[in-house]
């Protein structure tokens, strides 16, 4: 199946001037260009944009991630894998966070104690 890059902006959820910047940089080209000019991407195309999503999503930027997907060694299934485990990373620390900010809301109104330990639980660093 072929998608308009009207299609495909609506599925990412992105504008559709980003997908012409991706284009214009070489980072995501469309399958091909209609006769009346419009920019038509196939499903390997939908593929390397949910990857360059998920890796601006972790805050790299399109050169690293062109730099990435273009390696004759990358693998989807290594990258999403690896995309896991930094989420699952990234979620453990809000979680504690959280946890932090709900025992000090409880603290300041009165209603718990809280060790000085506590009160930076969620705040420690990963060195």
């Amino acid at each position: 199946m072929e998608y308009t890059i009207k299609q495909i902006a609506d599925i990412a959820n992105i504008s559709t001037r980003t997908l012409r910047y991706y284009d214009q940089i070489a980072l995501l080209k469309p399958a091909k260009i209609s006769d009346a000019g419009y920019r038509l991407y196939s499903e390997k195309e939908i593929d390397r944009l949910q990857q360059i999503l998920l890796y601006r999503s972790l805050g790299i930027k399109l050169s690293q991630i062109q730099s990435i997907i273009d390696d004759p060694i990358f693998r989807t299934l290594d990258a999403l894998q690896e995309h896991q485990r930094n989420l699952e990373t990234e979620k453990e620390k809000i979680d504690q966070l959280l946890a932090t900010v709900r025992k000090t809301i409880q603290y300041q109104k009165g209603e718990i104690q809280m060790t000085e330990a506590e009160k930076f639980e969620g705040l420690k660093k990963n060195v």
